[in-house]
């Protein structure tokens, strides 16, 4: 019963853009967009499972230097940002990803002289391409990563070397490349999904006044009134490295809630906010 009271929510989260490691190898049929178009494709596929309130954001990108950044500065500036970008989006999570590979086994095989193109038109040359993506999903509140996994693939890019094709397009779903790609962001989505699930369900308080503390979740996340959540305090603490980290506290205090709007409610709790000291920014959870 636990498990399903925060099933019974709706999550939010946002897909925010992704990067591109070589940005070279999307020279081949101009997949340039391919960081805005993945994010785009899988926000679709996501919300036709239907368990999640999902916002695309793929302006946005929590990578600057993918390759050879310090990871320990990477690691930190990404998390820093993955709670900037919770907070900017009112979200409990961030999807976010780095596109590994766009690059082709046999680069010789897409030449443009008029043996290779014979070769290629018989089916003789070694066409396959490979595609690697990397998905994260950061917790929009420490800006810890909850979900972390490679995946790859190689299939035939059978489209004109110099065709423009671009990334998700109807003349990319007809390579065989392309299917592939769609088959794989569709499992992504759903393995996405299944573990957005098995999370808890947290929503963020946004005003505490009184026995009366507002948040930022409503009836598009499947709250009610009537419903109890647990609040929890949050602090933020720097390890020795300066990675900041964000611990929960149980306040001991359930709210129940009384209004709900489609993006916001309102709870009551049986102690006055000021005796717990419960600030903007602390939690709703619901396990």
């Amino acid at each position: 019963y636990e498990y399903y009271k925060a099933n019974g929510y709706k999550k939010e989260i946002a897909v925010l853009g992704f990067s591109l490691q070589s940005p070279q190898q999307a020279n081949l049929g101009a997949l340039y967009d391919v960081d805005r178009k993945l994010p785009s494709f899988l926000k679709e596929q996501l919300v036709e499972l239907d368990n999640m309130v999902v916002h695309e954001s793929s302006q946005y990108q929590l990578y600057d230097e993918v390759v050879n950044a310090p990871s320990a500065e990477t690691s930190q500036r990404t998390l820093t940002r993955a709670v900037k970008y919770a907070q900017q989006l009112g979200v409990q999570f961030v999807v976010s990803g780095v596109v590994r590979d766009l690059s082709v086994t046999d680069a010789d095989a897409f030449g443009s002289s008029v043996w290779t193109s014979t070769k290629r038109y018989w089916g003789m040359e070694d066409n396959n391409r490979r595609f690697a993506v990397e998905v994260f999903i950061h917790d929009g509140f420490s800006g810890s990563v909850v979900f972390q996994k490679h995946y790859q693939l190689t299939d035939s890019w059978d489209a004109e070397p110099e065709a423009s094709i671009g990334f998700a397009s109807p003349a990319f779903a007809k390579t065989p490349y392309g299917q592939s790609v769609g088959v794989l962001l569709t499992d992504i989505a759903k393995e996405v999904n299944g573990e957005m699930r098995c999370q808890p369900f947290m929503a963020r308080i946004t005003r505490a006044e009184g026995k009366t503390i507002h948040f930022a979740s409503g009836a598009s996340a499947g709250i009610r009134p009537g419903d109890q959540l647990a609040v929890y305090r949050t602090y933020r603490f720097y390890d020795s490295d300066l990675l900041a980290g964000t611990e929960l506290t149980n306040a001991k205090a359930a709210l129940t809630v009384s209004q709900v709007h489609p993006s916001f409610a309102t709870g009551t709790i049986s102690v006055d906010t000021g005796r717990l000291n419960i600030q903007p920014d602390d939690l709703l959870i619901a396990w």
